[in-house]
């Protein structure tokens, strides 16, 4: 784990644990910080996931993006702060029209 990932997951999860143990290891996140994580959706390639951990942190959504395990197609997996879960379904509806034309069908579920 890099020094920067670990500094963004420094703080102590309330039962001891870091923060980082909510995610996988090879993931990357978008610099917003959450307590607790829930998966949203997964998306066909790194671009894809970009853009869309970029878009969630204009709107202070923490976000985190990951390989999905045993994927050989470069499928990603999306997770967001569970505090803000709402505020990222409000925020998929609004932009996904825009983000399936710069990305075609790159959502996978």
């Amino acid at each position: 784990m890099s020094s920067s990932v670990q500094s963004r997951y420094a703080n102590v999860h309330p039962n001891g644990l870091s923060r980082a143990f909510w995610l996988p290891p090879t993931g990357h996140g978008n610099g917003v910080v959450a307590q607790a994580w829930i998966p949203i959706l997964d998306l066909d390639g790194v671009a894809a996931a970009d853009d869309l951990l970029t878009e969630f942190a204009r709107r202070r959504v923490a976000a985190y993006a990951a390989a999905v395990r045993g994927s050989h197609h470069g499928i990603f997996r999306i997770w967001v702060g569970s505090n803000s879960y709402g505020t990222a379904v409000d925020l998929l509806v609004q932009i996904m029209p825009g983000f399936l034309t710069r990305h075609g069908s790159a959502v996978i579920r």
